[in-house]
């Protein structure tokens, strides 16, 4: 009679674990896909060279027309190295049909900043630009020069675009006007 109870308490146990696998392996595919399901618009990185980005290095991302109208929003993608600064200015210019779109230089505390630390001195920073309407049937050319004092900044290793839907309001809302005033 023992050997039974123990057999029972041993399928008892085992299907717990099952279950508890069961619902680890859901919840796992439950955030792949959602992993999926934002995928960028459009995502390049340049490499820097090892000598540093020089100021008259021009960084230059050729983005094909992209499928819908909306907000966009922009993001530098910093992967550093070693970079001293704890800031960082970039002059982003924005074109489209030969018409400059935007062109700002922003600047950034990057102590401020949403980061990923690595090992040793690596960090990865996500900056954001802005939220921009570009036109889906038109190619969209983006440029970025460092706007600091120093001449080359070392550390910085690849700099990179990300296009993405705006999270923010569509541009529907942007255009919401009461036409009666």
């Amino acid at each position: 009679m023992q050997i039974e109870r123990k057999d029972v308490r041993l399928i008892t146990t085992m299907r717990s674990k099952i279950k508890a696998s069961r619902r680890l392996l859901v919840s796992v595919m439950l955030v792949l896909l959602y992993g999926c399901m934002t995928d960028p618009r459009y995502l390049s990185f340049i490499p820097i060279e090892k000598d540093g980005w020089d100021h008259t290095d021009t960084l230059t991302y050729s983005i094909p027309p992209l499928a819908g109208i909306g907000n966009n929003g922009i993001h530098l993608l910093f992967h550093t190295e070693g970079y001293e600064y704890r800031n960082i200015a970039i002059d982003v210019a924005v074109m489209q049909d030969s018409s400059q779109c935007y062109n700002r230089q922003i600047s950034y505390l990057l102590d401020e900043m949403p980061s990923i630390r690595g090992i040793g001195r690596r960090c990865d920073y996500k900056l954001p630009v802005d939220d921009i309407v570009l036109c889906d049937t038109l190619s969209t050319m983006i440029t970025l020069v460092h706007g600091m004092k120093d001449t080359k900044l070392l550390g910085v290793r690849k700099v990179g675009i990300l296009v993405e839907e705006s999270a923010d309001a569509s541009i529907t809302e942007s255009w919401n006007v009461d036409w009666n005033d």
